[in-house]
C-alpha cells in the first residue's frame, strides 16, 4: 500500500512492479519513469532502517536517544558498531527526528541534530569527531544513506574515513 500518490497530469509514465530493495516487508516496489527521470514508490508502512557506528574516540560509552526517548543503544562503546556492519540496528517510522548522543546515564548531549529518514530508505549514522573535554568540540553526526541494491556483476564498497586527529 504505497498510500495517496501525485502523479503529474498529462506526463508519459511507466509504472512497473519491481523487487523491493528497500526497507518493510514488502516483496516488491513501484517504479516511476517518464522521459528524464525514474523515482521508486515503496509501502507507506516500510519506514527506515538505521545502523550506528560509534567513532569518537575521546567520548566514553553513550546512549542514543530519538526524540528524547531512548532507542535501546545504550552504554554503546567507542568502535562498536550496532548490530554489526551489515545489519541494521531499527526499523522505524520514515520522517523528521531529533537525535541526540548523551553520555550513557546522563542527560549530557555531545550531539542534538534534527535529522530526516526517508521511507523505504537505509542509513548508516557515525558519531565523528571529539568531544575534547566540552572546548571546541567537534562532534557531529554523519548520516549517510545507504545504497541496499544487490548488483550481479559488481560488488558495492562503501569507505567512510570517520578518524579524528
Amino acid at each position: 500500500d504505497s498510500g495517496t500518490v501525485a502523479l503529474a497530469g498529462g506526463a508519459d509514465l511507466l509504472v512497473g512492479a519491481l523487487t523491493n530493495d528497500g526497507t518493510g516487508t514488502s516483496p516488491v516496489k513501484l517504479v516511476v519513469v517518464d522521459a528524464s527521470s525514474a523515482s521508486s514508490i515503496y509501502d507507506a508502512s516500510a519506514g527506515a532502517d538505521l545502523r550506528v557506528v560509534h567513532a569518537s574516540p575521546d567520548v566514553g560509552p553513550v546512549d542514543v536517544l530519538l526524540n528524547d526517548e531512548l532507542t535501546g543503544i545504550t552504554n554503546f562503546a567507542f568502535g562498536e558498531i550496532a548490530i554489526s556492519a551489515t545489519e541494521y540496528v531499527t526499523s522505524l517510522p520514515a520522517g523528521a527526528y531529533n537525535v541526540k548522543v548523551n553520555v550513557t546515564g546522563t542527560d549530557v548531549s555531545g550531539i542534538d541534530t534534527d535529522v530526516s529518514f526517508g521511507n523505504g530508505l537505509s542509513y548508516t549514522t557515525i558519531a565523528v569527531g571529539k568531544l575534547n573535554g566540552g572546548v571546541g568540540s567537534t562532534l557531529e553526526l554523519l548520516a549517510l544513506a545507504d545504497q541496499r541494491r544487490e548488483i550481479a556483476t559488481q560488488a558495492s564498497v562503501r569507505l567512510v574515513h570517520a578518524a579524528t586527529l
